[in-house]
């Protein structure tokens, strides 16, 4: 008996730790897709002549946005 208890608590740890890890992994994303938004608000606010002073072009805002947010939450 003492057996099948002790499974029992593993199995339990088992599933709340990944209950954590997926609760965790969605928080992570939540968090790098304000960023990321927040990035490309910013620099979509920016003049062409404000873009090409930083070395952005427009079209490369994505990308920027994506690489900026990942830095910040890595």
């Amino acid at each position: 008996m003492a057996y099948a208890t002790s499974n029992a608590q593993i199995a339990q740890s088992s599933l709340t730790e990944r209950f954590t890890t997926v609760i965790s992994n969605i928080f992570k994303q939540f968090a790098l897709s304000v960023a990321e938004s927040r990035y490309m608000s910013e620099l979509s606010n920016m003049s062409n002549r404000e873009l090409a002073d930083i070395g952005i072009k427009r079209s490369d805002i994505p990308k920027v946005a994506r690489e900026a947010a990942r830095g910040t939450n890595a």
